[in-house]
């Protein structure tokens, strides 16, 4: 029998490189076609700290079209948990689904359960992975909106909302602390001139800062520098942590 994994990030798969099409929507945690997977599928090591081996798939990109496009707003009433993560080791995939697990550190909660550490699901694998999304790594630290996975046999599994969507990468330059909204949908709605609650607007920090970002990318990680637009999409952290706590309310 082929192996389920619930993922419940929101878009289909519609195309694999040139090799062969392929179609998968990701399940809700209340979908009924749930095979449990057991925990012989993910073996979290503590003693063996790994980094991610493969960050772009060696058979091809597949291309992903979203089913729902989230902001802030929505992104963070759909999760069961928000918060600030760094990627502590790489844990292994499942290549039936185009899954890879890593181990992270809570380090701060914006909503959802007090937890120290998560095992996170990414989509993609070694051998394929999404258009414009490696795999994760050590040292990443991102601000994620989750929602908890089932039919993984692991404590604290949780998958990201929207995918690729919702990811939001945090760098620190000159002992600032900055978000970037890698795809620039969460923030869209919430930017000065076109948000129209006044309270809940922000910024984007300047060029200078964005450029300073580019430079430090470029060194901090090759791969995703050559895939992410910074541009009026950057923020200052605090500025994104206080307008969460305004949805919390």
């Amino acid at each position: 029998m082929k192996k389920k994994y619930i993922f419940p990030s929101i878009f289909v798969i519609f195309g694999l490189a040139l090799i062969y099409g392929v179609f998968a929507h990701a399940h809700s945690k209340n979908d009924l076609n749930v095979v449990k997977v057991t925990s012989t599928h993910i073996e979290n090591d503590l003693d063996v700290v790994k980094d991610t081996p493969v960050r772009i798939g060696t058979s091809g990109v597949a291309h992903a079209s979203l089913v729902k496009s989230y902001d802030l707003d929505s992104a963070f009433d759909d999760s069961d948990l928000v918060a600030d993560i760094t990627i502590t080791s790489w844990i292994g995939e499942e290549k039936d689904v185009l899954e890879t697990y890593f181990n992270a550190k809570v380090n701060a909660i914006f909503k959802g359960d007090t937890i120290e550490n998560i095992v996170l699901l990414q989509n993609g694998n070694s051998e394929i992975t999404l258009k414009n999304y490696p795999l994760f790594k050590i040292g990443d630290r991102m601000l994620l909106f989750l929602v908890k996975a089932v039919g993984i046999d692991c404590d604290n599994p949780y998958c990201i909302t929207g995918s690729y969507s919702t990811v939001m990468d945090i760098q620190i330059i000159d002992n600032v602390t900055y978000v970037i909204d890698r795809i620039g949908l969460l923030t869209e709605p919430f930017i000065t001139d076109s948000c129209e609650n006044p309270v809940m607007a922000i910024t984007p920090v300047s060029e200078i800062i964005e450029d300073k970002l580019s430079l430090q990318m470029e060194s901090f990680d090759p791969i995703l520098s050559k895939v992410l637009d910074i541009h009026d999409n950057v923020f200052s952290y605090d500025d994104i942590v206080e307008t969460l706590g305004i949805l919390s309310e």
